[in-house]
């Protein structure tokens, strides 16, 4: 795999896929491989945004997948820094005034970010969720079809499906813009006033860079598609059910490993009582091993703070157990690398969930919300 750092024989590409996350990778594929397309990393270019540890694994990914990448800074400077500013547990005073200063700048770094994507070419499809920074590249790119993956939990949290059926793509896709002003899924929004006032001004795009996206999306409204796991298909809408045909047609060769594995939550939340189900499962079962994965978040924290790298690694070893390091994410690790799925998960309610369930049904999941 090549990084094409800026565009040579790029003329042949007809798709291009926007991912800030692997499981974007993976939705788009399942995209493509819908459209019944062969062969289609080689008509195919990924455009990593951001620069952080998931933007890392997403490289691994393409390179192990012959997968052709450009990579662009994220025009979103206020969310690419402030995670590394919160895990170095700042006083109060300084953290806001590195919010006020991110604030002031932020408006030259989305245009300068957003405008590196004009060297990209024009292409027949893009494949992308609805997430603001990659909304703003978007605007700068030409392209005639649009195909619109969900990017996570965030497609139920912020009712893209209810809305897209309502009012159509345009709408919907400014509403879940607009969501994003107000919260995070899976994080919580700074509660007071001044962090508050920030949080919800930089979690938009430009005027004008919202205004030239959805220009481009109003020309072409028609022929713009949801492919989602969160809706049945309806014609009528542009709505394709995402069956995970390619993901399936992978893990069907792989055989369940014998292990116990916890997936860890943000800071280890659940530990205590997911530790107690997965060692009664262990007592049953006691030819299983026990393992846990750490949440990406905690990942990246940890490379920021060694003092937050610490209690984390505390807390694992206070209950005895072995770390297993992932190379990108649960999913693309079963799919892609060596790493079969184990016999029992024991989880937080997590949109993990539906993808294992479906893929791998002999996999018995044990939800912490279900427990509880």
């Amino acid at each position: 795999m090549v990084d094409i750092s800026w565009l040579k024989n790029l003329k042949d590409k007809s798709n291009l896929i926007l991912a800030s996350k692997p499981l974007d990778i993976i939705n788009a594929y399942e995209y493509i491989y819908h459209s019944g397309k062969i062969n289609f990393s080689e008509d195919t270019l990924v455009c990593i945004i951001g620069s952080g540890r998931n933007q890392q694994s997403i490289r691994e990914l393409c390179k192990s997948l012959n997968q052709d990448y450009v990579q662009l800074p994220s025009p979103d400077l206020y969310y690419s820094i402030l995670p590394k500013l919160l895990a170095k547990k700042l006083p109060s005073f300084l953290l806001n005034l590195m919010r006020a200063i991110l604030y002031l700048i932020r408006i030259p770094f989305w245009f300068w970010g957003a405008s590196r994507a004009k060297k990209l070419q024009a292409f027949e499809l893009i494949i992308m969720d609805s997430w603001r920074d990659k909304c703003a590249i978007a605007s700068k790119v030409n392209w005639k079809q649009l195909a619109i993956i969900d990017g996570g939990a965030s497609t139920v949290t912020f009712n893209l499906v209810n809305n897209w059926v309502k009012s159509g793509p345009s709408h919907a896709i400014e509403k879940y813009l607009d969501y994003q002003t107000l919260s995070r899924p899976g994080r919580v929004r700074p509660s007071g006033t001044f962090s508050g006032f920030i949080a919800k001004q930089v979690s938009q795009m430009p005027q004008i860079m919202h205004k030239n996206f959805f220009n481009k999306i109003k020309h072409s409204e028609k022929d713009i598609e949801l492919f989602t796991s969160y809706s049945e298909s309806l014609e009528s809408k542009n709505i394709i059910h995402n069956s995970l045909s390619y993901s399936c047609s992978i893990l069907k060769s792989k055989s369940l490993s014998q292990n116990i594995l916890i997936v860890g939550c943000t800071e280890l939340d659940f530990l205590p009582l997911q530790y107690d189900v997965a060692k009664n499962l262990q007592l049953k079962n006691p030819e299983l091993s026990l393992s846990i994965i750490l949440h990406p978040t905690d990942l990246d924290k940890m490379e920021y703070s060694q003092n937050y790298k610490s209690s984390i690694l505390e807390k694992v070893q206070s209950y005895n157990l072995n770390i297993i390091e992932i190379k990108s994410s649960l999913e693309v690790d079963m799919l892609f690398y060596e790493f079969n799925p184990p016999r029992h998960l024991v989880t937080y309610n997590s949109s993990f969930i539906s993808w294992i369930q479906r893929i791998a049904p002999l996999v018995q999941v044990h939800v912490i919300d279900e427990i509880n």
